[in-house]
Parts: structure tokens; sequence; C-alpha cells
């Protein structure tokens, strides 16, 4: 299932912050994960 990510501020760098729902946990997590960064998805620094 695609993870809707609300994109709740755009920063002058080019960076954004956004809120979802939780990731499902036990079996699922690893593939929600996956799912995640198709979608280009991450923490940076």
């Amino acid at each position: 299932m695609y993870t809707k990510i609300y994109w709740i501020h755009n920063f002058a760098n080019g960076a954004k912050l956004g809120i979802m729902p939780r990731p499902r946990g036990d079996d699922w997590l690893e593939e929600e994960i996956i799912k995640l960064k198709k979608q280009h998805i991450g923490l940076t620094r």
C-alpha cells in the first residue's frame, strides 16, 4: 500500500518536512520501509 505523505513545510534549502501515519510493524515493517525508500522518503542531515 502507498503511504500518503502530508508535506507541511518547504525550507529555503530545498528540504521538506512531512508527516505520515506510522508504518505497520512486526512482519510488515521491512516492506513498509522499502516502499518509503521507493518514494524517495528519507532522513537527511
